[in-house]
């Protein structure tokens, strides 16, 4: 039985699709940066679990410093470490995980590791919750929903593109985080992707590629990533509908 819970926190995006001086993550969502709002789901989550909660945080080397204040000050209970990130999202995760037995010294092969954007401020106990729980039965488990829209199969040729097929959209689901392993099998798909030299946008696509199951566990149309200006107003008025 799990007695750990780690979050890895990959926080090192660019986000030049902000147009902001500003990293995204320190962007404001109504009153608090979208870092605070996702550490805040964090700590939220540490109060109504048995699990012993930690947390790594994957950022810029322009940051570390910052975000460690940060979480000192606003989250005084957590147990943390913060970490710069890679080249690719493949890599930053990768050096969390390179962390996870320094900050857990106990932690087991049964154990539970959540891969959570940092840019992923909505996130809710319930989706995480639905994970975890989904952990219980499967090595990977991953939130998403079903999608709304229409998907086209396309192809480009002499600068051109045209719709190839149209996919059933009732087998096709989007992506969300958290993405959650036990730890055994995490530090599998890792050591998988260093030794293939291969990044995925997705964590979860490692453990295709290893033939391990992957089971989906619901998640929420409100936990939107925050990649975009618009993204913010959209958060913002979420948290209204919340209240």
């Amino acid at each position: 039985m799990a007695k750990n819970l780690v979050f890895i926190i990959p926080a090192a995006g660019s986000g030049t699709r902000m147009h902001s001086d500003i990293p995204k993550i320190l962007l404001p969502v109504e009153d608090k940066s979208v870092i605070s709002r996702t550490l805040e789901a964090v700590s939220s989550y540490s109060s109504i679990t048995d699990l012993k909660v930690s947390c790594v945080i994957v950022t810029t080397a322009e940051l570390t410093d910052e975000l460690t204040s940060l979480v000192k000050k606003t989250f005084p209970d957590l147990s943390f470490l913060v970490t710069t990130g890679g080249a690719t999202r493949t890599e930053s995760v990768s050096n969390g995980v390179s962390l996870i037995s320094s900050l857990v010294p106990d932690i087991a092969p049964d154990d539970i590791v959540l891969i959570h954007d940092g840019a992923r401020c909505l996130v809710t106990e319930e989706v995480i919750n639905g994970v975890v729980s989904g952990l219980k039965a499967s090595p990977v488990c991953v939130a998403a929903v079903p999608v709304k829209d229409t998907l086209k199969i396309t192809k480009t040729e002499d600068n051109k593109t045209s719709v190839v097929s149209t996919p059933d959209r009732s087998s096709i689901y989007a992506v969300q985080t958290p993405q959650g392993f036990r730890y055994e099998t995490l530090v599998k798909c890792y050591d998988y992707a260093k030794e293939m030299a291969v990044n995925p946008t997705d964590d979860t696509a490692l453990a295709e590629m290893l033939g391990i199951e992957v089971a989906i566990s619901e998640g929420d149309y409100s936990n939107i990533k925050i990649t975009t200006p618009e993204d913010i107003a959209v958060a913002a008025s979420i948290l209204g509908k919340r209240l």
